[in-house]
Order: structure tokens, then sequence, then C-alpha cells
């Protein structure tokens, strides 16, 4: 697993993958927009991190400013991925937004979690 920074350059999303706080986590941070032009970039980081031997894989969406159908279900086919390997995924500090999206389509029970926000 090689660690560093990517950004897509058909959409403005910068995807850092860095050694997570517990041996075997990987954390990778996701800002900008993760819709149908930038979701292949942010997969492809999970799938090296769990190829690279990370028992999990931490998706820190804190700097997510939007998110469509398209980042949906790439979040869903990351999880899928962990799950098929015995790995975690977790999705950390969704915005209120995404948050209030995640809660909507029932993903908050599907994936694993932390930091769901309201918007109050």
């Amino acid at each position: 697993m090689s660690e560093g920074r990517q950004t897509d350059p058909r959409a403005e999303l910068t995807i850092d993958v860095t050694a997570g706080p517990a041996a075997g986590e990987v954390v990778v941070t996701a800002v900008g927009g993760l819709e149908y032009e930038a979701v292949g970039a942010f997969v492809d980081a999970v799938h090296d991190a769990f190829d690279g031997g990370a028992a999990v894989v931490v998706a820190d969406v804190s700097g997510v400013d939007y998110c469509d159908s398209s980042g949906l279900a790439a979040l869903v086919r990351c999880n899928k991925t962990a799950q098929r390997s015995g790995r975690r995924f977790v999705v950390r500090n969704p915005d209120p937004i995404l948050s209030r999206m995640l809660v909507i389509t029932c993903l908050d029970s599907v994936l694993e979690v932390s930091g769901l926000r309201s918007g109050d």
C-alpha cells in the first residue's frame, strides 16, 4: 500500500491515504465532491488499502461537500469488498447533509458510520 495524495483530474476530489492510529488501519480522507466523475479514484484508494493488508479502512468524509447517488453506491461497494474479505469499512464524520442522505436511504443501518451529524 502506498500512502499519498491522489487528485482525480476529472473532478474536484482530493484523496489522502494515511496509516491510521491503530495497527492494520488505513484512513482514506476524501475532500470535495464524491460524485460520478470522482468515485473511481475513491474506490481505487479503498481497494488499494485492502489489497495492501489493511484490516480496517476508515473513510473520513468530513471534507466531502457534495455526494450523489454514485458516491453512495461507492460507499456500499467499498463496504461489500470489506465484508467479503472479513474486514471492516467505516464511514467517519459525514457532514449534516451526507448524514441525512445516509439516514434517508437507510444506509446508516447497512454501513458502519461513525459521527453521524444532524443539521440542527
